[in-house]
């Protein structure tokens, strides 16, 4: 199963937050593509867990800053957790590997979308949003 190897120059997007949450995507990502069959799920459940509070941070932080691609961000975050969602139920039918073979599919997925949606995002909040804004917090 394919893995996430965290490289600082490609995939740091310099903002703490941010970046400590894709440090955990990339290390949840990479516990469940090598999970044995009695453990997937439990895995499976986690990465679940923590891409539903990635996505609503990030949406926080694009509806509260008025970023422009908000929709289009969105929509790709959607279509992750159907995804997983549906590995998920797979899972529970008992087809064991749906977990771990839902990796293949978010490496390129995460490389794609945190080098193009999220950096422009971390762009948009580096640029001083949340001072020109009250309320919207740092991710610096």
């Amino acid at each position: 199963m394919a893995q996430i190897h965290w490289q600082e120059a490609q995939h740091a997007l310099q903002t703490g937050s941010m970046d400590l949450i894709h440090h955990e995507f990339v290390a949840l990502t990479n516990a469940l593509a090598v999970a044995a069959d009695a453990t997937e799920i439990i895995r499976l459940e986690r990465l679940l867990g923590h891409c539903r509070d990635h996505f609503a941070q990030e949406r926080m932080w694009m509806e509260i800053s008025h970023m422009p691609s908000t929709e289009h961000h969105l929509r790709d975050h959607e279509a992750i957790m159907a995804m997983l969602e549906g590995a998920m139920r797979d899972l529970r039918a008992g087809k064991h590997g749906a977990g771990r073979n839902v990796t293949d599919r978010l490496v390129p997925w995460f490389e794609q979308h945190s080098s193009t949606l999220d950096a422009a995002l971390a762009f948009h909040l580096q640029q001083g949003m949340h001072k020109q804004r009250p309320g919207i917090p740092a991710v610096g």
